[in-house]
Parts: C-alpha cells; structure tokens; sequence
C-alpha cells in the first residue's frame, strides 16, 4: 500500500495523469477511473491506495456520478488514507457559485459535501490564481500546473522556418462551453479580418450562425499538425487554469494572445463587453499582420525555449511527485 496512487474523476485528465505517472514516478498505481459506466468498479480497489488523487470533479454534485464519487471519496477519506484535489478550472469556478450564490437543495447539498471533504483533504491547483480563488472560501490549495503530454510538441518548431509568411489564426472553443472561450468575439473579429484564415480546434461551430468564409470548425483534429499551419494562436477565455493550448502552441513557435497573464504571451484584456473584446483582439492581430506582411514575425523560438525549461511535462511532473511525497 506504501506509496501506491489512484487517480479518479474527469475521465481524459484522469487519464492523462495516470500516463504520466507511469512514466516519470516510481510510485505503484492503484485504479484508475473516470468515474463512468464502463470502470466504475474500479472505484471498490480505493482501499489498497496509500493516496487517491480526485481530478477536475467539483464535490456535491446530485447527479448519479457525482454521488458515486462523493460516496467512495468519503469512505475512503475516513477509513483509509489521504484524498488529494486536482483543481484543473471550471471545478473551482463552479464551486464558488455553488458557495456565492447557489439557493435551494441542491446548493445546499453541494455546501454541505464540499465542506465536509474539502476541509479533510489536500489541494492542487493547475494556475496561480485558482489558489486566490479557493482561499475565498477557505480551501488551501498549492499551485503545480497540470503536467498534459507535451513531449510529442516540443521539436515541431524544427518543421517550420523563418519568417512566418501568413497570418493563420489557431483558437479553441468546445461547443459546450463557447461563451466561456469567447467564441461569438472570435467570430467577430474573423469578419472583420476576412484575410485572415480562422481555424477553431475543440469543436464544430454548433452554437454559430452564419459564421464567415474565412473561419473553419475543424472539431477534434491532430493539434501539432494544426499548430504547424498556425502563426498566431488566440486563447481569449473569462476563466482558465494554465491552458494546455498554450504550452503546446509555444513550444511550436507560434505567437500567442492570451487573456490571462503567462509568460511569453501577448496579454489581451477582454474589456467590460463583447466589443472591447473584439476591438482588442483586431489589434493585437493586426498588429502581428503588420509585421508578418513586413517580413518582420519570427516564429516564437524564445518562448519555446522558456516552457521546455519551465512548463515541460518532466519539470512538472518532477513537481508533483515533489508534492506528493511531501504530502502537501
């Protein structure tokens, strides 16, 4: 039982971290789980875990999974060892409603379970400000970016060569979650550039009317081959952990706008409404379409130096399995 982890929640970052772990710890994984239909059962091999690493599933849902989680979090919690959150974004912004200003039973419920765990567990949070987020109410919570698979990203920058001699314009936007990502500004600023291609990973455009020749709903796609193509990647998002987008894109060479602060990145604000969001990311494209029409943009190779050394997934790994063996 020494030292063997389970990780179990959100099923493609559950996934994603217990890969990891296999790869750069020494540690022995327990079950694994996303909590769903099909590896649910794993959940009953919890006991033989020295730690459970619980990832991007916010406590005090009443939903069928959710109980079940909660359920097998607090039993394990109190029988059998240490349970650990992996706050990964919209678990915490979804949380805080729940605590700010949900009403009725079901926020109630969410207030009840989420303080009766949180306040017995240990936390990891994916971005600085998600610690500032928590300590309102009242969560503890030690910052180590997710450590996603970016080996496969870190030589494409060698498949590309200077200078950059379009301005190909690479975003995200889930179609579950498209106002979140922005996604009608990005449209708006695509008609107002219409000789700027648009390409939109994550997601078919479902929500979007009428969108312009110049803008394309590429769904899930092959992201290296995208940022190959990709001068300048937009993440233009209201609330976020460290996005992977951005990690991914730099070591690629591109040029990124970001709406939260991260270096090497252009800083966009997005303003009080949808047009100062438009407005702003017109100017900071335009801006790199001046140069790259002048010959002037150069593929971000500084950048990618500073995430290989800072953001790779061995350094934070090596930072979490720091954590882990620390016991927060």
């Amino acid at each position: 039982m020494a030292n063997r982890i389970s990780v179990i929640g959100t099923d493609l970052w559950t996934q994603r971290l217990a890969q990891l772990l296999r790869k750069y710890s020494d540690f022995k994984l327990g079950p694994v789980s996303g909590v769903g239909v099909k590896d649910c059962w794993r959940l009953l091999g919890l006991p033989v875990a020295s730690s459970v690493i619980r990832v991007g599933f916010r406590p005090g849902q009443l939903r069928p999974r959710g109980l079940l989680i909660d359920v097998f979090s607090i039993v394990y919690m109190v029988l059998f060892g240490r349970l650990i959150f992996y706050w990964i974004g919209s678990d915490v912004q979804r949380t805080l409603d729940v605590f700010n200003t949900g009403r009725g039973i079901r926020a109630a419920w969410g207030r009840k379970v989420g303080r009766f765990l949180m306040g017995r567990s240990g936390h990891l949070v994916a971005a600085p400000w998600l610690v500032n987020e928590l300590e309102t109410i009242g969560v503890k919570a030690i910052c180590v970016p997710f450590p996603s698979p970016t080996a496969k990203f870190s030589d494409l920058i060698y498949e590309r060569t200077d200078p950059i001699r379009k301005l190909d314009v690479l975003t995200y936007i889930p179609d579950h979650n498209f106002k979140n990502y922005c996604g009608a500004e990005v449209v708006e600023a695509a008609r107002h550039m219409p000789k700027i291609r648009f390409a939109v990973m994550g997601g078919r455009g479902a929500w979007c009317e009428n969108p312009p020749d110049n803008i394309e709903f590429l769904g899930w796609t092959d992201a290296g081959e995208q940022y190959l193509r990709a001068a300048v990647v937009v993440r233009a998002v209201h609330h976020d952990a460290l996005g992977g987008t951005v990690r991914e894109a730099l070591m690629c060479g591109c040029h990124v706008i970001y709406s939260f602060p991260h270096p090497c990145t252009i800083r966009i604000d997005l303003g009080e409404s949808s047009e100062d969001t438009v407005r702003n990311l017109i100017k900071e494209l335009s801006d790199l379409d001046e140069r790259c029409r002048s010959g002037r943009l150069m593929l971000n190779h500084q950048a990618r130096e500073w995430v290989l050394g800072n953001l790779s997934e061995e350094v934070l790994m090596n930072n979490l399995i720091e954590c882990l063996r620390k016991g927060l």
